[in-house]
């Protein structure tokens, strides 16, 4: 029960000023954040064993406040529990931080952002050192986006 305490004393605290917030589908840089804390909690709430229907019941209370934060829980709860195995947790939040970069700046590549696609690529990311594995993480965001920066 302490994690899932402390998951959603994480979730409360970002209630940062909505104004700016509320036009991004992630804002930065607390969506960024977020997107790497959520990830990491749900990847440690898996391992040990926790539902996905579990996590799922504190999503209502968030999105009520947070909308952006909401979509963000819902969505990293279904990467992390659609796959066999769930990913290391340094490769998926790093391609997550991206995922919000991309949303926040392209809003209209959400629909190609598509983790089964994803999860292939960042299963090749794990077999890299840990500086190399971010960076192969936030490559394959764009990868699968179909956004290529310079």
């Amino acid at each position: 029960m302490k994690v899932a305490v402390s998951y959603v004393a994480f979730l409360s605290a970002l209630t940062f000023p909505l104004v700016s917030q509320a036009e991004s589908m992630c804002p930065l840089p607390d969506g960024m954040r977020a997107s790497i804390e959520m990830t990491k909690e749900a990847i440690r709430a898996r391992h040990r064993g926790e539902s996905k229907v579990y996590l799922e019941r504190n999503i209502s209370s968030v999105a009520s406040r947070l909308p952006w934060a909401g979509l963000l829980m819902q969505s990293i709860l279904d990467e992390v529990y659609s796959t066999p195995e769930p990913l290391d947790m340094l490769v998926h939040a790093a391609y997550r931080m991206e995922v919000c970069y991309l949303l926040h700046h392209y809003p209209e590549s959400e629909s190609s952002l598509e983790f089964d696609l994803a999860y292939p690529l960042l299963q090749a990311c794990e077999s890299e050192d840990e500086q190399a594995q971010t960076h192969c993480s936030m490559r394959v965001a764009h990868q699968v986006s179909g956004i290529m920066l310079e």
